[in-house]
Protein backbone atom coordinates (compact mmCIF):
# COMPACT_ATOMS: atom_id res chain seq x y z
CA UNK A 1 0.00 0.00 0.00
CA UNK A 2 2.61 2.17 0.82
CA UNK A 3 4.45 1.92 -2.50
CA UNK A 4 0.53 2.32 -4.10
CA UNK A 5 -0.02 5.80 -1.72
CA UNK A 6 3.60 7.23 -3.25
CA UNK A 7 2.98 6.47 -6.90
CA UNK A 8 -0.83 8.09 -6.68
CA UNK A 9 0.45 10.83 -5.08
CA UNK A 10 3.26 11.37 -7.90
CA UNK A 11 1.63 11.00 -10.59
CA UNK A 12 -1.50 12.64 -9.50
CA UNK A 13 0.41 16.00 -8.12
CA UNK A 14 -0.28 18.54 -10.40
CA UNK A 15 -4.22 17.74 -9.91
CA UNK A 16 -3.90 17.74 -6.30
CA UNK A 17 -2.16 21.06 -6.84
CA UNK A 18 -5.24 22.20 -8.89
CA UNK A 19 -7.79 21.54 -6.28
CA UNK A 20 -5.76 22.84 -3.08
CA UNK A 21 -5.43 26.20 -4.95
CA UNK A 22 -9.17 26.37 -5.39
CA UNK A 23 -9.86 26.76 -1.91
CA UNK A 24 -6.38 28.56 -1.24
CA UNK A 25 -5.90 30.43 -4.08
CA UNK A 26 -1.90 30.90 -4.22
CA UNK A 27 0.22 28.29 -5.62
CA UNK A 28 2.94 28.42 -2.77
CA UNK A 29 0.03 27.70 -0.26
CA UNK A 30 -1.15 24.78 -2.28
CA UNK A 31 1.96 23.29 -2.62
CA UNK A 32 2.33 23.52 1.28
CA UNK A 33 -1.06 21.88 1.63
CA UNK A 34 -0.28 19.14 -0.94
CA UNK A 35 2.99 18.37 1.34
CA UNK A 36 1.31 17.90 4.01
CA UNK A 37 -1.64 15.89 2.36
CA UNK A 38 1.10 13.53 1.54
CA UNK A 39 2.47 12.91 4.97
CA UNK A 40 -1.23 12.41 6.19
CA UNK A 41 -1.57 9.62 3.55
CA UNK A 42 1.58 8.20 4.60
CA UNK A 43 0.91 8.52 8.17
CA UNK A 44 -2.82 7.08 7.67
CA UNK A 45 -2.42 4.38 4.83
CA UNK A 46 -3.41 1.82 6.86
CA UNK A 47 -7.04 3.21 7.29
CA UNK A 48 -7.39 2.71 3.80
CA UNK A 49 -9.94 0.42 3.44
CA UNK A 50 -10.10 -0.27 0.11
CA UNK A 51 -14.13 1.05 -0.64
CA UNK A 52 -13.65 3.41 -3.33
CA UNK A 53 -10.33 4.01 -5.53
CA UNK A 54 -7.04 4.73 -3.91
CA UNK A 55 -6.90 8.19 -5.75
CA UNK A 56 -10.63 9.50 -4.46
CA UNK A 57 -9.58 8.78 -0.71
CA UNK A 58 -6.46 10.56 -1.52
CA UNK A 59 -8.50 13.43 -3.42
CA UNK A 60 -10.67 13.91 -0.47
CA UNK A 61 -7.65 14.32 2.47
CA UNK A 62 -5.95 16.96 -0.17
CA UNK A 63 -9.42 18.56 -0.16
CA UNK A 64 -9.88 18.39 3.94
CA UNK A 65 -6.63 19.32 4.81
CA UNK A 66 -7.20 22.40 2.05
CA UNK A 67 -10.05 23.61 4.13
CA UNK A 68 -8.42 23.05 7.32
CA UNK A 69 -5.81 25.14 5.76
CA UNK A 70 -7.95 28.08 4.92
CA UNK A 71 -9.79 28.26 8.26
CA UNK A 72 -6.17 28.59 9.88
CA UNK A 73 -5.29 31.15 8.06
CA UNK A 74 -8.31 33.03 7.87
CA UNK A 75 -6.52 36.60 8.12
CA UNK A 76 -8.68 38.21 5.31
CA UNK A 77 -12.24 38.54 6.46
CA UNK A 78 -14.16 37.15 4.01
CA UNK A 79 -18.36 38.48 3.30
CA UNK A 80 -20.95 36.33 2.55
CA UNK A 81 -24.14 37.56 1.14
CA UNK A 82 -27.49 36.75 3.01
CA UNK A 83 -30.07 37.70 0.92
CA UNK A 84 -32.94 35.11 0.50
CA UNK A 85 -32.77 32.57 -1.65
CA UNK A 86 -36.35 32.50 -2.92
CA UNK A 87 -35.68 35.83 -4.96
CA UNK A 88 -33.62 33.43 -7.37
CA UNK A 89 -35.60 32.58 -10.67
CA UNK A 90 -35.17 28.55 -10.95
CA UNK A 91 -37.13 28.94 -13.97
CA UNK A 92 -34.40 31.16 -15.72
CA UNK A 93 -31.47 28.86 -14.40
CA UNK A 94 -33.17 26.51 -17.21
CA UNK A 95 -33.54 28.89 -19.73
CA UNK A 96 -29.79 29.78 -19.55
CA UNK A 97 -28.57 25.85 -19.77
CA UNK A 98 -28.34 25.80 -23.49
CA UNK A 99 -26.37 28.67 -23.95
CA UNK A 100 -23.55 26.82 -21.69
CA UNK A 101 -22.96 24.42 -24.67
CA UNK A 102 -20.38 24.66 -26.55
CA UNK A 103 -18.45 26.88 -24.01
CA UNK A 104 -14.51 26.65 -24.11
CA UNK A 105 -13.58 25.19 -21.14
CA UNK A 106 -11.04 28.33 -20.15
CA UNK A 107 -13.75 30.67 -20.10
CA UNK A 108 -15.96 28.99 -17.46
CA UNK A 109 -12.38 28.25 -15.54
CA UNK A 110 -11.81 32.57 -16.29
CA UNK A 111 -15.19 33.41 -15.29
CA UNK A 112 -15.19 31.21 -11.80
CA UNK A 113 -11.79 32.91 -11.34
CA UNK A 114 -13.62 36.59 -11.53
CA UNK A 115 -16.25 35.58 -9.03
CA UNK A 116 -15.57 37.22 -5.51
CA UNK A 117 -14.27 35.10 -2.76
CA UNK A 118 -17.07 34.09 -0.91
CA UNK A 119 -19.02 33.12 -4.20
CA UNK A 120 -15.17 31.55 -5.71
CA UNK A 121 -15.75 29.32 -2.44
CA UNK A 122 -19.22 27.73 -2.24
CA UNK A 123 -18.99 27.55 -6.45
CA UNK A 124 -15.95 25.61 -6.79
CA UNK A 125 -17.12 23.26 -3.47
CA UNK A 126 -20.16 22.70 -5.09
CA UNK A 127 -19.57 22.58 -9.03
CA UNK A 128 -16.11 20.80 -8.52
CA UNK A 129 -15.33 18.87 -5.55
CA UNK A 130 -19.74 17.82 -5.22
CA UNK A 131 -19.88 19.41 -1.61
CA UNK A 132 -23.81 19.61 -0.78
CA UNK A 133 -24.91 22.43 0.56
CA UNK A 134 -25.26 21.46 4.47
CA UNK A 135 -21.44 20.43 3.75
CA UNK A 136 -20.59 23.99 2.78
CA UNK A 137 -22.69 25.31 4.91
CA UNK A 138 -20.39 23.07 7.89
CA UNK A 139 -17.09 24.12 6.51
CA UNK A 140 -17.22 27.78 5.38
CA UNK A 141 -19.45 28.15 9.17
CA UNK A 142 -22.23 30.05 6.95
CA UNK A 143 -25.81 29.30 7.13
CA UNK A 144 -27.33 26.68 4.70
CA UNK A 145 -29.67 29.55 3.01
CA UNK A 146 -26.16 31.72 2.21
CA UNK A 147 -24.58 28.86 1.03
CA UNK A 148 -27.56 28.24 -2.02
CA UNK A 149 -28.22 31.79 -2.24
CA UNK A 150 -24.43 32.22 -3.34
CA UNK A 151 -24.31 29.56 -5.10
CA UNK A 152 -27.23 30.79 -6.75
CA UNK A 153 -25.76 34.14 -7.56
CA UNK A 154 -22.38 32.72 -9.00
CA UNK A 155 -24.46 30.82 -11.73
CA UNK A 156 -25.60 34.44 -12.56
CA UNK A 157 -22.49 35.91 -12.59
CA UNK A 158 -20.96 33.36 -14.17
CA UNK A 159 -23.13 33.23 -16.92
CA UNK A 160 -23.50 37.13 -17.48
CA UNK A 161 -19.25 37.07 -17.89
CA UNK A 162 -19.62 33.95 -20.34
CA UNK A 163 -21.96 36.20 -22.12
CA UNK A 164 -19.75 39.10 -22.08
CA UNK A 165 -16.34 37.25 -22.82
CA UNK A 166 -17.81 34.87 -25.64
CA UNK A 167 -19.64 37.40 -27.28
CA UNK A 168 -16.76 39.42 -27.85
CA UNK A 169 -14.45 36.36 -28.90
CA UNK A 170 -17.29 35.73 -31.77
CA UNK A 171 -16.80 39.20 -33.51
Amino acid sequence: MNNDAINVCNNNYTQYIAVAKNYLGRLEDAEDCVQEAFLKVIRYKDTFNNVGSLEGWIKRIVINTAIDSYRRRKTQKVTYDTDLVDRYDHAEEEEEKPYMEGIPNQLVVDAIESLSPSYQKVAKMYLLDGYKHHEIAEVLNISLGTSKSNLSKSKKNVIKYIKKHHDDRQD
